[in-house]
């Protein structure tokens, strides 16, 4: 009886100490969960006809980013806040993405701060294309991001854009961990 108090004292130990692991961990899945939502609708409503694309005044657009990263032994993956506003008068595009959480290849969840800037972006005819730069750092390393984001409007009428960088469909991709090259994967999912 008492191997099993002092080991059920000892996990109230361990998990006290790891509550704002807890807590980021349960964010994340909140997070993933609305993301994943939220990418569902997106693609379920195909992409905006040109011919039904606004052409005068502006429209911010939130949601989420979501970075894969290849790290050994398994991938990690970020979610972060993200809002673009579209300026259709003068076919712009431009916004950031912050307050990153993690799962990183062991398992861990954590914080991470920065920002992605998604600048010099433009929209052409129901297509997007727009720069990524930010560098993040949390769970001990230091990410920096550099990419070309290219995607589409959806919905008719538009209720939203699905971008992505790094893939077969994307621009390219510049992923640093801790100054060392690896391959990943940006998407971008926001809705009005």
């Amino acid at each position: 009886m008492n191997r099993f108090l002092i080991g059920g004292a000892a996990a109230l130990f361990m998990l006290a100490g790891c509550s704002g692991q807890i807590s980021v961990a349960t964010q994340y899945a909140e997070d993933l969960e609305d993301a994943e939502a939220m990418r569902d609708l997106v693609e379920n409503t195909g992409e905006t006809p040109p011919s039904a694309m606004p052409t005068s005044g502006s429209a911010t657009y939130t949601g989420w980013t979501a970075l894969n990263i290849d790290t050994a032994p398994e991938e990690s993956y970020l979610l972060g806040e993200t809002a673009l506003t579209a300026n259709f008068a003068d076919s712009t595009i431009s916004g950031s993405a912050s307050n990153f959480l993690g799962r990183d290849s062991e398992g861990g969840y954590d914080d991470y701060d920065g920002q992605i800037l998604y600048t010099e972006g433009s929209i052409l005819g129901s297509g997007v294309v727009f720069d990524a730069d930010g560098t993040l750092t949390g769970n001990d390393d230091t990410l920096v991001i550099d990419g070309t984001v290219t995607g589409v409007f959806q919905g008719n009428p538009v209720i939203g854009i699905d971008a992505v960088a790094g893939t077969a469909n994307g621009g390219p991709l510049t992923v640093m961990v801790d100054g060392d090259p690896t391959s990943g994967e940006l998407r971008v999912v926001v809705t009005d």
